[in-house]
């Protein structure tokens, strides 16, 4: 595949998304089809899937030696609020193109 998941996403025509549009509408659906961000160091414990959504630093990519940006982090917050989510589990099970 010489393209990333997300930029095979945004190359998709509108009815590509048949399903997902079944379950998601407007915002929501907006939010399915970008890109995120996901603390993958900061989630070295089954306890932190109970905890609220982290913040900005702990985001800390240890692989890239490098914090996600404000805009990434925002997308995170605006992601978490549009659809309720009040843990890391709520979080991990809804997994987007993110």
């Amino acid at each position: 595949m010489p393209q990333g998941l997300c930029n095979l996403v945004k190359n998709l025509p509108a009815d590509g998304f048949q399903y997902t549009s079944q379950m998601f509408q407007g915002d929501k659906l907006e939010l399915m089809k970008q890109e995120g961000v996901y603390p993958y160091n900061h989630m070295n414990s089954f306890n932190k899937f109970n905890s609220e959504p982290p913040n900005k630093d702990e985001f800390y990519n240890m692989l890239n030696d490098e914090h996600i940006s404000d805009e990434d982090y925002k997308h995170a917050q605006n992601v978490w609020n549009t659809f309720g989510l009040k843990n890391m589990g709520q979080i991990s099970n809804q997994m987007f193109c993110f």
